[in-house]
C-alpha cells in the first residue's frame, strides 16, 4: 500500500469513526456519493483504502451503506450534470476525484443561485411597473411579485441543500452572503 492510500485510509477511518457506534446500533443506511473523472469501474488506491476502512468499521455496501458512483469517463463537460444528479440523491457525503469534480459541485450550487438572482430581477421590474400601470394590470404585477418571491425562496433552499456538499469554506461563505442579499 503506498503512502497516499495509507493516509487516505486513515483519514477515512477518522472521519467515519464517529459513525462507527451508530452503524451497529441505529440501523441507519448511510449514503456516499462518488464523483469520479475516470471510466466506470476505476477505483483509486485512496478509494479502495477508504472502502476497506469502512468495511472494517462495520459499513457494508448493500446492508448499511449505499454507494452512488458517477463516472465522467474523462468527459469533463459531463461533471456538472453528474454532480447535480448526486446532489439530488442527498448522500451523507460526496467524495470527488479532483479539481474538475469539485468545480462541478460548485456549479451545481451556482445554478439555483442564478435562478434566485433572475427571480429577484423579475420582482423588481414588476414592482417598478405597479405605479405606472392601470388597476387591472396591478393585480397581475402583484401576482408576478408573489411568484418571483416563491421562486427565490425555492431556489435559495436548493442552494443551501447543495452547499452541504461543498467543503470550500470561502465559497460557501460567499454564496451564503449572496443568498442573504437576495432574501432581502
Amino acid at each position: 500500500m503506498d503512502r497516499r492510500a495509507f493516509i487516505s485510509g486513515i483519514t477515512g477511518g477518522l472521519l467515519a469513526a464517529p459513525l462507527g457506534a451508530e452503524a451497529q446500533q441505529a440501523g441507519k443506511v448511510y449514503r456516499i456519493g462518488y464523483l469520479l473523472e475516470g471510466p466506470p469501474g476505476q477505483t483509486s488506491p485512496q478509494g479502495r483504502a477508504l472502502e476497506e476502512t469502512l468495511r472494517e468499521l462495520g459499513y457494508v455496501e448493500g446492508r448499511n451503506l449505499v454507494v452512488e458512483r458517477r463516472f465522467a469517463a474523462f468527459q469533463y463537460d459531463r461533471l456538472p450534470d453528474l454532480a447535480a444528479e448526486l446532489v439530488r440523491l442527498k448522500p451523507d457525503v460526496i467524495l470527488t476525484g479532483g479539481n474538475p469534480s469539485i468545480a462541478a459541485l460548485k456549479q451545481a450550487t451556482s445554478v439555483p443561485l442564478g435562478v434566485a438572482e433572475r427571480a429577484r430581477e423579475v420582482a423588481g421590474i414588476a414592482e417598478g411597473l405597479k405605479p405606472i400601470t392601470n388597476p387591472n394590470m396591478k393585480s397581475d404585477l402583484t401576482t408576478a411579485v408573489a411568484l418571483a418571491g416563491a421562486a427565490i425562496t425555492a431556489a435559495l433552499a436548493n442552494v443551501e441543500i447543495n452547499l452541504e456538499s461543498v467543503k470550500d469554506a470561502e465559497f460557501v461563505a460567499q454564496t451564503r452572503k449572496k443568498a442573504a442579499l437576495l432574501r432581502g
